[in-house]
Formats: C-alpha cells, sequence, structure tokens
C-alpha cells in the first residue's frame, strides 16, 4: 500500500477487542477524518485502526433481541471486516484448521462498492459497482464418520471436535443405520484443485428476453468464498444454536460476502498506486490485468480469478 484510505463496512458490526484489529504501529486518523466513536453497549471503543463506529437501524422498529450498539452479535462483520482490513495474526486458526491460510490483507477503499452475485440473475449499472462471484480455493475439510456397525464414511463438512481426547464420544442418531450411533471425527485438511465457482454462487450470462444469450456478463470476477478464515465475535457460538458451547476468535465461513472483501481489497491496493483513477479505471484494470495459468480454463487477476468461456 502506497498510503492509507478508509474502509466503511456496513454490516452486523464489529469486535473491537479482535486480534485483527489491533492498532500497533499505527498513527492518529488524518486530519480530514470526521467520523466518530462513541462507547456502546458491550462496546469498548474505537483506537488507530479502527476509527469509527455508529449504530443504525434502517427500517427504525424497535427490536427487543437487538443491542443498540456497533458490537457484532453475529460475527458475519467481523468475519468481513477482518478479511478486507484485519491485520496479519500469526497462527490464527479454529481450533487448529486452516492455520496455514493467507492471513487477511491491510487495504480498504472509500466510494467503492461491491455487490454480493448469488443466484442466477445479477447485473449492475454503475462504473463504481462491480458484481462478485465465489469460487474455492485449494483447500477442503473432510469429516470422517464412523457408524455403529463398523463402517467408515467420509463426507464435506468442518468438525473441531476430536473424540480422543474426550472420554465421552460424539453420538449421534441416524436414523438410516440399525445402530443408531456414530462417532464424528475431527476434521482433516485435504488439498483440491482449485479455483472453482461455489454451488451457491452465480456463474454468469444473463438472459433477458429481447436480448441476445450474452449480451450481459454478470458478475464480473470470482473471489475466494468457501471456508474462509477470519475473525468472529466471541458473543455468538460457533453455530448459534442452543446448546452450542464452542466459541472461537476465529471461524471459517462461506459466500459471496467472503468474496466481496477480497475484491475491494484489491481496489484499493490498485488505488493506492493509482489515487488519480476513477473506480471504472479500477474495475477495467482489476478485470482485465491477468496471468494466464498454462492448462488451465482460468486466468488469474489480481488476486482474484476469471473463468474463461469457451
Amino acid at each position: 500500500m502506497q498510503k492509507s484510505y478508509f474502509l466503511e463496512n456496513i454490516l452486523t458490526g464489529i469486535t473491537p477487542q479482535s486480534k485483527s484489529f489491533k492498532d500497533d504501529g499505527l498513527g492518529p486518523p488524518p486530519a480530514k477524518w470526521k467520523g466518530s466513536c462513541h462507547r456502546f453497549a458491550n462496546f469498548s471503543g474505537c483506537n488507530n485502526k479502527l476509527i469509527g463506529a455508529r449504530y443504525f437501524k434502517l427500517d427504525k422498529v424497535p427490536d427487543p433481541n437487538d443491542i443498540m450498539s456497533p458490537i457484532d452479535v453475529h460475527g458475519h462483520g467481523t468475519h468481513t471486516s477482518s478479511t478486507l482490513a484485519g491485520s496479519l495474526v500469526p497462527d490464527a486458526s479454529l481450533f487448529g484448521l486452516a492455520r496455514d491460510c493467507w492471513g487477511p490483507v491491510l487495504g480498504s477503499l472509500l466510494e467503492w462498492r461491491c455487490t454480493k452475485s448469488v443466484g442466477r440473475r445479477q447485473q449492475d449499472h454503475a462504473p463504481w459497482v462491480l458484481t462478485v462471484a465465489a469460487s474455492g480455493i485449494d483447500r477442503e475439510f473432510r469429516s470422517k464418520v464412523a457408524l455403529g456397525d463398523g463402517r467408515i464414511v467420509s463426507g464435506i463438512g468442518v468438525s473441531a471436535f476430536d473424540p480422543k481426547q474426550h472420554e465421552a464420544k460424539a453420538l449421534i442418531t441416524t436414523y438410516i443405520q440399525r445402530l443408531p450411533s456414530a462417532v464424528i471425527y475431527k476434521s482433516q485438511e485435504v488439498k483440491i484443485k482449485a479455483p472453482f465457482i461455489a454451488s451457491f454462487s452465480s456463474r454468469g450470462q444473463i438472459r433477458e428476453l429481447g436480448l441476445p444469450s450474452q449480451s450481459i456478463l454478470q458478475p464480473d470476477i470470482a473471489a475466494p468464498g468457501i471456508d474462509i478464515l477470519a475473525s468472529y465475535t466471541p458473543i455468538k457460538s460457533l453455530t448459534g444454536l442452543k446448546g452450542d458451547t464452542q466459541y472461537s476468535e476465529f471461524t471459517l465461513m462461506s459466500g459471496t460476502s467472503m468474496s466481496c472483501p477480497h475484491v475491494n481489497c484489491a481496489a484499493a491496493y490498485v488505488k493506492s498506486f493509482h489515487p488519480d483513477w476513477s473506480p471504472s479505471a479500477i474495475k477495467s484494470a482489476i478485470m482485465t490485468t491477468e496471468i494466464d495459468l498454462p492448462g488451465s480454463r482460468w486466468t488469474r487477476s489480481s488476486c482474484l480469478w476469471l473463468l474463461v468461456e469457451d
């Protein structure tokens, strides 16, 4: 980064005490910063990295379950903010899983919008809007399950519980087996071919009545969005389900919400070298600067991915 930029994240809040938002080595905010940060319920305040926070509710309808504070009670806002602008946290992991992943990259951008591309239809109408699909990385988590009849099955999933470390083993009821018990073992990381578009993400080419079949190519680009490790809130358990007592500073999330911060980061990085570039110029640079991958239908654009359709 050649200079600093402000990041504005309008989501479910943030966790100010997270290691991702420590301000070690950072000076005070620039004089042009006119934002504010006050003490709120369960909110410890700001620092030289997290320089502003406010609570607002668009529908203005009181919610008895809501905390009138920018503190993150869901985890989504903390996760995406730390992906985009979090400091590198050594040995960050989810109970030992994903320890070797990339750390969050420092970066932010003012007046840039990243639109999540979910489902089959997504289009933009402004040069500062970039639609982003979610792609997978070369890591997958597989969990082994030992069924009550002795058979072993393996499937995609994340389990941080290791029955070998506890006297009581994890038992689940399976209605398709005669013996209604099974042991779920801690997940293992495996290498897979990547990148690939997530099943929950839009794959492109919007077809409208009266328009050529390929006249609107959306989303614009793809970025990592499956099993992304980033910071999490200590207020909510990992699943949010009743009875779940697992809490962690970091967690894995999947979605186009995880993809967008990667794109914003790339945009901020380009902006830091070219402060006079317009949003449309930055968008064009991200989409058209690429590195060919031999033997692949993919090309790499900055830290993102483009699928070259035949």
